[in-house]
């Protein structure tokens, strides 16, 4: 009787030990996808920034438009908005947005568009 209780005690740490290590994993590779997702969206951020950049420059570099019709010419290029949402993103997305979370419990950092890592999956 002791024999097989021992046994059916280490059939059980092994099932715990075997699930734990499934957790881990599936945790880790939840992880990587949102961090591929988050960095996916950065990209994408920063590609159209570049874009826009791209089209200021040519205009404030070029000496034919005088100072007093840059700035109608620049906002003709590029709309207002679409440069406020730009600057912006780029800002969450070099330094952090910190919020809340979904839950309300503690903070956390996302890119724009992106879903929060959860509080169990950040480094400390």
């Amino acid at each position: 009787m002791t024999c097989f209780l021992r046994q059916s005690y280490r059939d059980t740490i092994d099932q715990a030990v075997d699930m734990f290590d499934k957790i881990i994993i599936r945790m880790q590779a939840d992880t990587a996808r949102e961090l591929d997702e988050q960095m996916c969206q950065q990209r994408k951020t920063i590609k159209v920034a570049l874009s826009s950049l791209r089209a200021l420059g040519e205009i404030i570099l070029d000496d034919d438009i005088d100072d007093v019709a840059l700035r109608p010419k620049l906002f003709a290029a590029v709309p207002r908005d679409k440069l406020q949402e730009q600057v912006a993103g780029l800002m969450i997305g070099c330094r952090g947005q910190r919020n809340k979370g979904p839950s309300g419990g503690g903070p956390s950092f996302t890119a724009p568009g992106c879903q929060p890592v959860p509080r169990r999956w950040r480094a400390t």
